[in-house]
């Protein structure tokens, strides 16, 4: 971290062989981005190289779901308040505000002294004209930057546009290997220094794919090969990037078992139901791509549990035979209305599904056996669900966080899973709802139930 803190000061302040003063910092998930990044923020607001601050207003954008997350690290865990206030550096955290209090707050932070604002990217977007009248920020750091791959969006083209050139990108997740998606990276970061897109294009991004391509002379491969070291050693000096191979020798062995969990008879049928539907033989004679997806999601939920392709005498498409197949109760069909059972409030039936049983048996074993605590971590908001619904019948404590959750309570579960005085045993998480950049050190197992598409994804939450 104190290389990472180096580095960042060395670009930042143009001590590095480029042509810029903004930097990529790509270390992985967990060895400290935001410390590196607030102790940066700390000392450019505090001394440059004359004693007086180098920056006096520093933004910090980043996903919504993590603007109280800075605030707090900032304000409670590292540099605290206290210190902040007699430095006479004001932090303004826009989480949840109307327009007018936007305004308001970002008034505030171009009037004060010096000051550090966090804010969404949604809502910087939203209110970027009120950036646009000079130099109103001397430092920008964003996080969760690989969102912003795509230098056409319009938070990658207000952000550009922002009147410094001190800017840190984080990100955690490697770019993919697309040479389109690196150039946006480093136009960003540092814009022009790779020259218009069309310069890159033909300087770099065409020289290194024709050497890749199967049919490729040897000419062709080693121009590709010198072109694509040429462009290394130019963004090697504002790009960093460790592995968590470095913590390995500092924590205990992770264990990682991938467990494949048989079908239930109930799922086969109905998987086999499904197969002979008039949707999958027009998925299968080429039906439209988005008829092919929903299929295939469909399946998947079927996987997790029968419960979530028919419910409340609805079914999937492609799942219309199925109803009969599961007990009335389960369904809310009309047998069910007449007993006076209401959809939702059926009892837990982890045995309908292999893997539900399995997870079942597991967390109590856990549960029976140690002080663990778990992280269940779903694509799908019903399988979360289902999840609350078999706590609640094993009598756990759990919590939910999905997108339906305000920020305010998303920080409160956060701060319940890390209190080790907390009753909490299980933290259900959405791989979609923003669980990125949230550090669950209170659990120490964690259920990835069902693949994303996208692996990075899952990395994600692991």
């Amino acid at each position: 971290q104190r290389e990472g803190v180096q580095f960042l000061f060395d670009c930042c302040m143009g001590l590095r062989d480029f042509d810029g003063a903004g930097c990529i910092l790509a270390d992985d998930m967990g060895l400290g981005k935001t410390l590196q990044s607030i102790a940066i923020m700390w000392t450019l607001t505090r001394h440059g190289f004359d004693g007086s601050p180098a920056v006096r207003h520093a933004i910090v954008v980043c996903p919504v779901s993590l603007v109280t997350n800075w605030e707090s690290e900032l304000c409670k865990k590292w540099i605290k308040e206290e210190r902040l206030r007699a430095a006479g550096i004001d932090v303004i955290a826009v989480a949840e505000a109307s327009k007018d209090e936007v305004r308001k707050m970002v008034r505030r932070f171009t009037l004060s002294r010096s000051a550090i604002l966090i804010l969404s990217y949604e809502t910087f977007r939203l209110h970027q004209r009120l950036f646009d009248k000079g130099n109103q920020c001397g430092l920008l750091i964003c996080d969760e930057a690989h969102r912003l791959k795509n230098k056409e969006t319009q938070t990658a083209v207000a952000l550009t546009a922002l009147a410094t050139r001190r800017r840190i990108l984080l990100s955690g997740t490697p770019i993919q290997n697309d040479l389109h998606e690196f150039y946006s990276m480093v136009h960003l970061a540092n814009p022009g220094l790779l020259g218009s897109e069309r310069d890159f294009h033909r300087e770099y991004q065409s020289p290194i794919l024709r050497g890749r391509e199967p049919d490729a002379t040897e000419k062709d491969v080693a121009c590709g090969a010198a072109k694509s070291s040429q462009l290394g050693l130019i963004v090697n000096q504002f790009i960093l990037r460790r592995t968590n191979q470095l913590l390995s020798k500092h924590l205990p062995p992770k264990i990682v078992s991938v467990v494949c969990c048989s079908m239930t008879s109930l799922q086969l049928a109905m998987y086999r139901q499904f197969l002979n539907s008039k949707v999958a033989r027009q998925a299968l004679n080429g039906g439209k791509q988005s008829m092919v997806l929903e299929s295939i999601n469909s399946l998947r939920k079927l996987v997790n549990h029968p419960m979530l392709v028919v419910s409340n005498g609805q079914a999937a498409k492609g799942f219309e035979d199925c109803i009969d197949m599961l007990p009335a109760e389960e369904t809310g069909g009309a047998s069910s209305s007449r007993r006076g059972n209401r959809p939702g409030r059926t009892p837990f039936r982890a045995e309908y599904s292999g893997k539900m049983s399995v997870l079942v048996q597991l967390l109590r074993h856990v549960r029976a056996t140690t002080n663990d605590r778990v992280v269940l971590v779903s694509n799908y908001t019903q399988t979360l669900d289902l999840f609350e619904r078999m706590c609640a019948a094993e009598g756990w404590a759990s919590c939910k966080l999905d997108g339906s959750c305000s920020i305010k309570k998303r920080t409160k579960m956060v701060d319940d899973i890390n209190d080790r005085h907390s009753s909490l045993f299980a933290f259900l998480l959405s791989s979609k709802a923003g669980g990125c950049g949230l550090n669950l050190v209170g659990a120490n197992r964690l259920v990835l139930f069902d693949p994303d598409w996208n692996p990075s994804n899952d990395k994600q939450a692991a």
